[in-house]
């Protein structure tokens, strides 16, 4: 049996499993009964959505993540100067800027900048010096001035550690 699904966000903005369809394969011999309830049962959401998570290029954060990741971003950071800030500091901006990037296409590092009390070119430099340090991917040469760029999984990594509190 084959298990398809698709990941939606509910009205609280968690991560859900929202549609799912199981099917038995083309040339796959059916049981007696098709699907049953043994067999539903074997279905796992939460391997689903672990699933999903691990293989998708984005990161979904729900609503309390979500609100831990923008506590620590503005934290009192000291201007990082040469050294920089902390990497995790560079993964939760690039999470934000990929989020109003899916929201607000058109300007979402202004977005971002506003949200944050951050002058848009401090915003710009940081978003450059997380795509150096391969938190954030690199934008596409055609793309020039648009908005792109997805969490890489050392990006990820440091994405969970926040949300985990590990550094509040």
């Amino acid at each position: 049996m084959e298990v398809n699904f698709k990941v939606s966000t509910d009205l609280l903005g968690n991560t859900v499993v929202s549609s799912l369809h199981l099917d038995f394969p083309e040339g796959v011999e059916i049981p007696m009964g098709g699907i049953s309830a043994i067999g539903l049962r074997k279905i796992s959401i939460n391997n689903l959505l672990a699933m999903w998570f691990k293989e998708s290029s984005n990161l979904y954060l729900n609503t309390q993540e979500r609100d831990t990741l923008i506590k620590f971003l503005k934290r009192g950071f000291p201007h990082g100067g040469r050294k920089g800030l902390p990497k995790h500091y560079y993964a939760g901006l690039s999470y934000l800027y990929i989020e109003y990037s899916e929201k607000n296409p058109r300007n979402p590092t202004f977005m971002l900048a506003k949200s944050l009390d951050t002058p848009v070119k401090t915003v710009l430099s940081r978003l450059s010096r997380a795509r150096k340090f391969g938190i954030l991917t690199p934008s596409p040469k055609v793309s020039a001035g648009r908005a792109s760029g997805k969490m890489t999984e050392q990006g990820k990594k440091l994405i969970n550690e926040i949300t985990e509190e590990i550094f509040i």
